[in-house]
């Protein structure tokens, strides 16, 4: 007999794991179309060490971007749902339960023999043992490893958007200071030239209208500076935003070694762009919500509709004591099957709305995928044209600084006075600061490229 319910036990174990999987099959074909190909979202793994943080890493200066408050939530969310997997396998764990009673009475059963001092013990070992659940218990598991790694996208996609936001807010803090010093600089050669001419009107060799022409100058020059301080205040206020009350002080170095790393991160060919998007963690996290709610529409199912099999093993140990004493032993073992019959209404509607809600996620999807491939493209579009740019202003650096020079020695052969050199020295810096603002959106751009796809965050090996 025990032989036999062991066999079956085997038995609907076997039948199970078929059903679940042919099951679990159905819901994993679920992958959105992209430009007429499957995109199938390669798998999240989980790591081996914390997200976010390494050792090491190159660019150290943004680990502190991982204790902004949004990442902290969602590692908290990946670690809860990384216990809730455990909770799901625990009615697949056998349930042990013991038991102890112990009676002490008086009994009057005869009127010669009076009454009767009695005493009972009785003990009890229970073992059960889930076998056969039609898959509830399955996909019960199933969904919050979906679950699990769907938050872990989430924080992959949180990060590399804190990392670009902190980054935009740093640069433009950099780019900020760099047109202020130029406003100055501007400021202070329109005043020179103010003095100059006023000289020249003295000397009687000037006019009084170009006086009032660089006072003019002087002033819009002077209303640059009061805006460029306001300006890189307020981006001061954003990097504390992002980087804490202390803030962080980004240099030119900070910036030349971004460049530096941009020449070495390829971009995507147009034939990888649906690769690219394939890893877009914003899409990782739909196709691991929609297996989710599929695994859990099939839990419902199994649970409601399925019938349950399992094992219970009993061993019981009974003493009597006073009277005639008795001792009495017992081991059962039973298989218990249960069928569910008065499903409901309710029921019903209830997976026909999880089924709804799976059909949004799909559609919800397929507008990321297409979302994502649009504004990737006019990343890497913006990406080109900001690099022609650079290249664009380095020359008119080059030849405003090609200029000043000639004109600086022109003027000591005689042939140009000291306004031509400062008029020079204001074409330089106005070149400056166009190259300058090129150089940082280039880099703005390039990060917002690598964010959308979810890979900012592994070119800086920060993931």
């Amino acid at each position: 007999m025990k032989m036999n319910t062991f066999r079956i036990g085997v038995t609907v174990v076997a039948l199970q794991v078929l059903l679940v999987n042919w099951l679990h099959s159905e819901g994993n074909s679920l992958d959105v179309e992209l430009a007429g190909k499957k995109v199938e979202a390669p798998e999240v793994m989980e790591p081996d060490v914390d997200l976010g943080r390494p050792k090491n890493p190159e660019f150290n200066e943004l680990l502190v971007l991982f204790e902004h408050p949004e990442v902290l939530k969602v590692e908290r969310e990946v670690e809860r749902w990384k216990r809730e997997k455990k909770i799901s396998l625990a009615p697949w764990f056998p349930n042990f339960s013991a038991s102890f009673q112990w009676e002490d009475s008086t009994k009057y059963d005869h009127p010669t023999l009076g009454e009767q001092d009695q005493s009972r013990s009785v003990s009890r070992l229970s073992v059960d043992q889930l076998l056969f659940d039609f898959g509830e218990g399955y996909f019960q598991y199933q969904t919050a490893v979906e679950e699990w790694k769907g938050i872990q996208a989430k924080l992959y996609e949180t990060c590399d958007r804190i990392i670009y936001e902190g980054l935009s807010a740093g640069l433009k803090s950099l780019l900020q200071k760099k047109l202020l010093d130029q406003a100055i600089a501007s400021e202070k050669n329109f005043l020179e030239q103010k003095g100059l001419e006023q000289q020249k009107v003295k000397g009687g060799q000037g006019f009084s209208t170009d006086v009032l022409q660089v006072e003019v100058q002087h002033l819009g020059a002077l209303a640059k500076v009061q805006q460029a301080s306001l300006d890189h205040a307020s981006a001061l206020e954003g990097v504390v935003r992002w980087w804490g009350k202390d803030g962080m002080s980004f240099s030119e170095e900070f910036l030349v070694r971004i460049e530096s790393l941009m020449e070495e991160t390829p971009l995507p060919e147009p034939s990888e762009l649906a690769d690219w998007v394939d890893g877009a963690p914003a899409l990782l996290q739909n196709r691991h919500e929609r297996l989710a709610m599929s695994s859990r529409k099939y839990s419902m199912m199994g649970g409601r509709w399925g019938p349950k099999v399992s094992l219970r093993l009993v061993s019981q140990r009974g003493e009597e004591l006073g009277g005639v004493g008795s001792y009495d032993r017992e081991d059962r073992v039973s298989l218990q099957a249960e069928l569910p019959l008065n499903l409901g209404g309710t029921f019903i509607d209830e997976v026909a709305s999880v089924g709804l809600q799976l059909e949004s996620l799909v559609e919800e999807g397929r507008g990321l995928a297409r979302e994502t491939l649009k504004d990737l493209k006019v990343g890497i579009l913006t990406l080109k044209t900001k690099s022609e740019l650079v290249k664009t202003r380095r020359d008119q650096m080059r030849i405003a600084q090609k200029y000043l020079e000639g004109a600086e020695k022109e003027r000591l052969m005689g042939r140009r006075s000291l306004i031509d050199v400062l008029n020079g020295e204001l074409l330089r810096l106005q070149a400056e600061s166009e190259m300058e603002i090129a150089r940082v959106e280039r880099v703005l751009a390039w990060s917002r490229v690598l964010q959308l796809c979810g890979r900012l965050g592994q070119t800086f090996s920060l993931q």
